[in-house]
């Protein structure tokens, strides 16, 4: 069209200019400078080279993302409990010093990276790809006690239903330590496809584009769960002898990873160098989630040999081992961002963006804290139901922050 158009105002030009047989006594008329300019327009505007074929964007990522929701796995009481109601969730006094909140839901940076090329000389169509990654992020819990203070690890008891505990440090009885590590690793994503305008819906200001591709995600995280015991009492009931010492640990992990198909709309407002883009897409496809439990006791008596059994606490024999699991997850995103022409080619921008992923297996919803005491490591009876048991709960997680990005076009 506008070849067209070009050609159009040069043989308008070019028939008054030359076109008009001159009459004595006057001279053929000139082309107006305005005329001339239009025709100028025309001709670059239709030059293969006079917009930009490509374009890459790097973003630095200023993100939060949902933690994990871990139960209470480590208690204390003020001094004067009795043994039996020590660190027991909803005794008198009982308070919670790890989980029962939020984990690791702290802020984290990142970045990402798009890229993309007109593969036509109006940009209606193009073909485009970006990734992007978060930074890992572990939060690390510990309470110590040398026997002069409470420490406890609660569990329901699925014998009958009632609130326990194992005592980790007890004054005159046990010294010990609990502690906790909540982790997320590997939180990447990335995808390619085109983009196609809508130009029913185009000005001189905006544009819309219609976007349709393939969209991949993956993320891990983990709980590990530690606790060490040391008999300090010369006299206890049980004739443990003092420095006998009991570790016990639970592992708890889960990795998920998605790949689907990806559509969404992408809009663009420019006003002299400013510019506003926002864009909503949203992933349609399948999570595999693969989690892992296992546990471990360790227990060292002075002048023998150390023992070791399969199971801790929150990971025995009835929850240990590597379970697969598929699910139809969807996930949104939203991208807001302003930007400003630095140079011709060179834009800066802030914005922010919100993602949600549906379907998704978390390692503090694998902790069960009710166990079958018979099932514990070093128990003298058998028997009572499979509990802990492997939880593949599903939940949903989100991703949200501001991003500050440099764009050139070239």
């Amino acid at each position: 069209m506008k070849n067209l158009k070009a050609l159009f105002a040069l043989l308008a030009i070019t028939s008054l200019a030359y076109g008009q047989k001159e009459l004595p006594g006057d001279s053929a008329p000139a082309a107006s400078k305005s005329e001339v300019a239009e025709v100028n327009d025309a001709l670059i505007g239709a030059q293969p080279n006079a917009r930009s074929k490509s374009w890459a964007d790097a973003e630095f990522l200023l993100w939060w993302m949902r933690g994990q929701n871990l139960p209470a796995i480590a208690t204390t009481n003020p001094a004067g409990t009795s043994a039996s109601q020590a660190g027991v969730l909803g005794a008198p006094g009982t308070s919670t010093i790890i989980g029962g909140s939020w984990a690791n839901d702290g802020m984290r940076t990142g970045g990402k990276f798009s890229a993309g090329y007109w593969l036509d000389n109006a940009q209606d169509i193009a073909v485009e790809a970006d990734f992007f990654f978060l930074q890992n992020l572990s939060q690390s819990y510990n309470a110590v006690s040398d026997g002069s203070t409470i420490l406890a690890r609660p569990f329901n008891n699925a014998l009958d239903g009632t609130p326990s505990a194992v005592r980790i440090a007890y004054p005159g009885d046990v010294s010990g330590s609990i502690s906790a590590q909540v982790a997320t690793n590997g939180f990447v994503g990335g995808g390619i496809g085109l983009r196609q305008n809508l130009t029913s819906f185009q000005t001189s200001n905006f544009r819309l584009d219609a976007l349709v591709g393939y969209r991949a995600m993956t993320f891990s995280d983990k709980v590990n769960i530690d606790s060490n015991l040391t008999s300090i009492n010369p006299d206890n009931a049980n004739f443990v002898a003092v420095g006998t010492s009991i570790n016990a640990s639970d592992r708890f992990s889960s990795s998920n990873t998605f790949n689907g198909f990806d559509t969404g709309f992408a809009g663009e407002y420019n006003t002299g160098k400013f510019s506003f883009q926002s864009s909503f897409r949203i992933a349609l496809g399948m999570t595999q989630s693969n989690v892992k439990v296992n546990g471990s006791t360790t227990t060292s008596v002075p002048g023998t040999d150390s023992i070791s059994s399969v199971g801790g606490l929150y990971a025995l024999s009835s929850n240990i081992g590597d379970v697969g699991n598929k699910a139809v997850s969807i996930i949104p995103q939203v991208n807001t961002r302003a930007g400003y022409m630095i140079t011709d080619s060179i834009k800066a921008s802030l914005g922010y963006n919100l993602l949600v992923w549906s379907g998704v297996v978390r390692s503090a919803n694998m902790v069960d804290t009710t166990i079958n005491p018979n099932l514990i490591p070093g128990s003298s009876t058998t028997g009572g139901p499979a509990r802990p048991s492997l939880s593949m709960a599903q939940s949903a997680i989100w991703a949200q922050g501001l991003t500050f990005s440099l764009e050139y076009n070239y």
